[in-house]
């Protein structure tokens, strides 16, 4: 998923921390870190970035257990990488499109709002032009 080889990389919490992004990398390690601490009472699931070897960043959706023994003390933390970058990028493309929606939407009910005051202002002027015309006719 990342484009390593299992002897490129150990095995190790250190390791994986590395390739995280550094946007994400201090809220998926205390993540990470408290649910060790809560050995494994909580669902362990996030989405963050990891770098690939040849440089990307590949979005990922982790969801781990805690392995603990017979005293319940954690022992390891066995869990799955889904890579979510295909997800990521659809949503990405919705929500622009969702946002030019709404900028239409916005545009429209702009319309709308001076059609009314437009309205409103004929009328206004057909009340003055009408009782002008009384007026003439009173004289």
């Amino acid at each position: 998923m990342v484009g390593y080889k299992p002897e490129e990389i150990k095995d190790e919490f250190d390791s994986w921390i590395k390739l995280l992004h550094p946007k994400y990398r201090k809220e998926v390690v205390n993540y990470a870190q408290e649910y060790v601490k809560s050995a494994g009472k909580e669902e362990f699931e996030m989405e963050f970035k990891m770098r690939h070897k040849d440089g990307h960043w590949v979005d990922i959706l982790a969801r781990a257990f805690m392995a603990i023994d017979k005293k319940g003390k954690p022992i390891r933390m066995v869990g799955t990488h889904v890579d979510i970058t295909e997800r990521k990028r659809v949503e990405a493309k919705l929500n622009d499109k969702l946002s030019e929606l709404n900028k239409m939407n916005q545009l429209m009910v702009g319309r709308e709002l001076k059609m009314i005051e437009l309205k409103q202002e004929v009328i206004k002027l057909k009340n003055k032009q009408k009782n002008s015309n009384e007026d003439v006719f009173k004289k």
